[in-house]
């Protein structure tokens, strides 16, 4: 058996690897604006067709 002071540490590596690789809001909306761009080209290669 693991002592309870593993899983404590193990919780507070997790939580700090999730805060360190968060995505931020102005990030997230790049992203949206990016897949957004790439589905508008697509969609207008596909009417000149």
């Amino acid at each position: 058996m693991f002592p309870m002071w593993f899983f404590i540490v193990l919780m507070a590596i997790i939580c700090y690897l999730l805060y360190v690789t968060r995505t931020t809001e102005e990030s997230f909306l790049n992203i949206s604006k990016n897949n957004f761009r790439k589905i508008h080209f697509w969609m207008k290669s596909i009417s000149e067709k």
